[in-house]
């Protein structure tokens, strides 16, 4: 009974749908999904991490050393952390997508003209 979620001193959070976008990027992805543990707030240098399991609370004390900042654990539903991991990462393949392509409103051709004139060679002077 000692591993039982209940007779952890850890409070628990309700279900959590969303992480605020302002806590997207304060650990990066990879780190989040190996240690299972998401930033879901932030007050007065104390970050709020949510966690699924109690034998992740050695954890603690990395992060801490990660991010300069000290932490407060919660535990979660261990789906609703898978579900908000995988929000995690769709979002950032989104951002990438955004960041990495070209606008979706200007053709490949409208895009040419633009550096061609920009860069002269379409209309070359004199």
């Amino acid at each position: 009974m000692a591993n039982s979620l209940y007779a952890c001193p850890l409070p628990r959070l309700p279900a959590i749908r969303r992480v605020p976008v302002c806590y997207h990027h304060i650990l990066p992805l990879p780190l989040v999904k190996h240690l299972q543990c998401v930033v879901v707030g932030a007050a007065r240098g104390v970050l709020t991490v949510a966690i699924a399991n109690t034998q992740h609370v050695e954890t603690i004390a990395p992060l801490e050393k990660i991010t300069g900042q000290r932490i407060f654990a919660v535990l979660v539903d261990e789906a609703h952390l898978r579900l908000l991991i995988a929000r995690l990462e769709r979002n950032a393949r989104q951002t990438h997508r955004w960041r990495v392509g070209r606008p979706h409103y200007l053709h490949r051709l409208q895009i040419q003209s633009y550096i061609d004139f920009l860069t002269n060679e379409a209309y070359p002077c004199g």
